[in-house]
């Protein structure tokens, strides 16, 4: 996900996320990327280059070590979804398509219309996150296909997360039916891929 000179990318399946900021020049991208590695950061001010090809694509290299190193393409999706909060209003309705909703809490989202909390959890978490619950806001970016998302955290076993409870990131919808989320605070990584599931007991198609 690319907007406003940030970067978020996701690997659900490695567990790994990049947040990072760039600068555009002509045709060539310069920045700095955070990686989190199994929800906690590992390596920051990774030093990011590459080159832009507008409405198409940005290929990159990242100059850190182990998972911070290489080279990534990211392209321009097709199918994202509109920017509307119709697409991705769901009362209880978002699943984790990794890891059952016990260990990556399911999510819920309402309409933005009220200043009240619009996004959270169903349930609370395991493993890194015990017994975490959130809650914040989501909002449309205008003229894209992303939307904005801050939550702060709450009730976790763990007392160093609650120490920095504030997250911030991006979601993105691919197609109708999947909902990718990247939310970051640079000590911590709550991200994931969800899916649509209508009823009690459902698998990703």
């Amino acid at each position: 996900m690319v907007t406003g000179g940030q970067l978020m990318m996701l690997s659900d399946t490695e567990n790994l996320t990049y947040v990072g900021t760039f600068t555009v020049s002509g045709n060539d991208i310069n920045g700095t990327v955070t990686v989190y590695e199994a929800d906690k950061m590992t390596q920051q001010d990774v030093p990011l280059t590459g080159m832009i090809t507008q409405g198409s694509k940005i290929t990159g290299t990242l100059g850190g070590t182990g998972a911070a190193n290489g080279t990534f393409h990211l392209n321009y999706a097709q199918d994202n979804g509109p920017v509307d909060m119709d697409t991705v209003v769901r009362t209880f309705s978002w699943r984790p398509m990794i890891g059952p909703p016990s260990v990556i809490p399911s999510l819920r989202v309402r309409d933005d219309s009220l200043p009240l909390p619009n996004f959270g959890s169903i349930g609370s978490g395991g493993g890194g996150f015990n017994n975490c619950r959130f809650n914040g806001r989501i909002k449309p970016i205008a003229n894209t296909h992303l939307y904005t998302v801050s939550i702060t955290m709450a009730s976790c076993v763990n007392k160093d997360i609650l120490a920095t409870p504030a997250y911030t990131g991006l979601v993105s919808v691919r197609g109708t039916d999947r909902l990718i989320l990247v939310l970051t605070n640079g000590v911590y990584d709550f991200s994931g891929e969800y899916f649509e599931c209508l009823v009690i007991f459902c698998t990703p198609q």
